[in-house]
């Protein structure tokens, strides 16, 4: 429509971290459809934090194949988004496959970033200190 014609790709991603916060990931994940579509940041690095985002909104819809696919299309993107290496240690996870979910799980936990460090060691109380 018209309507979303005018909105720009940062104004849906915002929209997209608003729906995220408020646990409406049907709707996150839509806003994020939508920027990616729009295609209008050529810098694979910021394709790739869309694609990873849109991961763990799949992620948390339980939409596992899909997003493990979204979290693997951005790391070929940028192979350092910590952000999609979380997601797909999750996502792992939730498939059932504890090796490779614990093995980027802790290539994860390398790069000393707090929140994922946290929450990294709730899922894997093997990780706890």
């Amino acid at each position: 429509s018209s309507f979303l014609a005018v909105i720009s790709e940062s104004e849906l991603l915002a929209l997209h971290a608003w729906h995220n916060e408020n646990n409406d990931h049907s709707l996150a994940l839509q806003m994020l459809y939508l920027a990616i579509s729009k295609g209008t940041i050529r810098d694979p690095k910021a394709e790739s934090r869309n694609y990873g985002f849109a991961s763990g909104s799949l992620r948390k819809s339980f939409r596992l194949d899909e997003a493990k696919a979204f979290a693997s299309l951005a790391l070929v993107l940028n192979p350092s988004n910590v952000d999609a290496k979380y997601n797909l240690a999750l996502i792992y996870k939730l498939m059932g496959k504890s090796v490779e979910a614990k093995n980027i799980a802790l290539e994860v936990m390398k790069y000393n970033n707090s929140y994922y460090n946290r929450r990294l060691r709730e899922e894997f109380p093997e990780f706890r200190e």
